[in-house]
């Protein structure tokens, strides 16, 4: 009988023909005449002499088998010696550990701990050729792809959950070997980007708000570590990407005076987009005007003059906009202007002095616009009581004829004017600087001295450069009497004017009646 080779099985199972091992030692039966011999041969090379059994049966452990292929025949060592036909080849191989080279996403690679937030993706790896490996998940076998003949390997993996894997690939020949490390990503779930600030040099930029600088910083979130698209509108501006905490920040530059439509685009996930989009408008920035400063009597010119201690000043600006208000150096206030660019402050408590105000942008570069100067001045308010023997100014009007007098601690003014003196010319006198177009108060108090009859009429003057103001024509008061008068002051050319009062009667010999001043005010309006 012809001896066979019919099976080499190792400690997988059966090894085809032309088939591989990765075991050294195999165990090789076939057929023979039974209880006789057969030469178990690698070609030429003798291995062992195996003996059929009663039904015809041989077996053989071939051990220390070593890398290469191997092309058995079994020769019968009995009769004419026929040999079995063909060989039976096979190829003890050095077992390949298994890797897992790539996983990649609907985007590409996903690194070696990174995110995907496919739910699909697509494990490469090598191993020995036209073996099988089991990819697992921790413990948890998934697939068992086959690599190819040059010992490539491709397993899409679905169904995957919002979690970390951890891929290996066991070897399923051989000793089994596993590929080392594992392979880690994490599946996460997308997050929609938003647009949380916008920031120019004043600080934040508010929602459909103004700024006037030409650069911004744009905040805003997005799943960590992944990349947004900065879009305005439509047009893309950058691609920032987030941090580990899934905050990202972009300097947008180049502004042009416009409206800016923001919105953050996911490039990873489904790719969402923030909603609402960030709205702001790149405004050209207007310098500041100061157009008018009223008191209380109306408009204070450019330079002018006002008595009063609080004004309103108004000017422009860019609408919505503050500026701050100086006096010189001194910062008074920061009025905002309204929708139509107008801004207005009220000022009070302003000293006696020049002032010159300016307004200063608190936006964009911090344009300042002309100073426009005022001068507070004090309203006149002379007042004289002759306390302590002080004339304030106040002199007879004729030589020495009038003096001071105390009674009961009270100090005024006396009338010692000479007999057969014409009245007119007993009194006091002052000079005063005015302003044209104001008008004065001049008052005092006034009583008749001793001796002097009661029945006897008495006439009191008041005159400004020889003006008659008024002429008080009365019985002569034992007791003092307030009196007042008006007086505007309309000069053809302006110079100091002479406050004159007088007493005088139309009988000369009535001139030497006493007269009494005291209180004495003038008093601009």
């Amino acid at each position: 009988m012809t001896p066979t080779i019919d099976n080499v099985t190792d400690s997988k199972g059966p090894v085809l023909q032309g088939g591989i091992t990765f075991d050294r030692n195999v165990t090789v039966t076939g057929k023979a005449s039974p209880n006789q011999k057969v030469r178990l041969r690698d070609g030429t090379n003798k291995l062992h002499e195996p003996t059929a059994n009663g039904s015809g049966v041989w077996t053989q452990v071939v051990s220390g088998l070593t890398v290469k292929g191997y092309s058995l025949t079994a020769l019968a060592l009995y009769g004419d010696g026929p040999e079995s036909t063909p060989p039976r080849t096979f190829t003890v191989a050095q077992a390949v550990t298994p890797t897992i080279t790539n996983v990649t996403d609907s985007k590409g690679p996903v690194v070696q701990g990174g995110i995907t937030f496919d739910r699909n993706v697509t494990v490469t790896g090598t191993a020995s050729p036209n073996q099988k490996v089991r990819l697992r998940d921790g413990t948890n076998a998934l697939h068992e792809p086959t690599a190819n003949g040059s010992g490539v390997w491709t397993q899409v993996v679905s169904g995957l959950a919002v979690k970390g894997y951890s891929l290996t690939a066991l070897a399923l020949y051989g000793d089994g070997p596993g590929s080392t490390p594992p392979r880690t990503f994490t599946v996460a779930q997308a997050g929609a980007p938003s647009i949380d600030n916008v920031i120019d040099s004043k600080g934040p930029v508010l929602q459909g708000g103004i700024t006037f600088d030409r650069n911004v910083t744009v905040t805003g979130t997005a799943s960590p570590n992944q990349k947004v698209r900065l879009r305005d509108g439509t047009n893309a501006l950058h691609e920032p990407t987030a941090n580990g905490s899934g905050v990202w920040t972009q300097v947008v530059s180049g502004l042009a005076v416009k409206g800016y439509s923001l919105t953050a685009l996911a490039l990873y996930g489904d790719g969402p987009g923030s909603t609402p989009p960030r709205t702001f408008t790149v405004a050209q920035a207007v310098t500041p005007t100061i157009t008018n400063v009223t008191d209380s009597k109306g408009p204070v010119a450019n330079g002018g003059i006002t008595s009063d201690r609080t004004v309103t000043i108004t000017g422009t600006a860019s609408p919505n906009q503050k500026v701050r208000l100086l006096d010189g150096s001194t910062a008074l206030h920061e009025p905002t202007a309204n929708g139509s660019g107008v801004w207005t402050q009220v000022v009070t408590s302003l000293s006696v002095a020049t002032h010159s105000f300016k307004a200063k942008a608190l936006y964009g570069a911090g344009a300042e616009s002309a100073v426009r100067t005022l001068t507070v001045i004090a309203l006149l308010n002379d007042f004289t009581d002759f306390t302590n023997s002080q004339w304030n100014g106040w002199t007879n009007i004729h030589k020495s004829w009038g003096a001071l007098t105390t009674e009961a601690g009270n100090s005024y003014w006396r009338n010692s004017g000479g007999q057969l003196y014409i009245g007119e010319h007993v009194g006091l006198k002052k000079l005063f600087k005015f302003k044209k177009g104001k008008t004065y108060e001049i008052s005092f108090a006034w009583k008749s001295g001793t001796p002097m009859l009661p029945y006897v009429p008495m006439n009191l003057r008041l005159l400004a450069d020889d003006v008659m103001i008024q002429d008080f024509r009365t019985k002569s008061p034992t007791d003092w009497v307030a009196f007042s008068a008006l007086y505007t002051y309309n000069p053809v050319v302006e110079a100091d004017v002479l406050i004159r009062i007088t007493n005088w009667h139309s009988y000369s010999y009535y001139c030497t009646v006493p007269v009494n001043l005291d209180n004495l005010r003038v008093r601009e309006l």
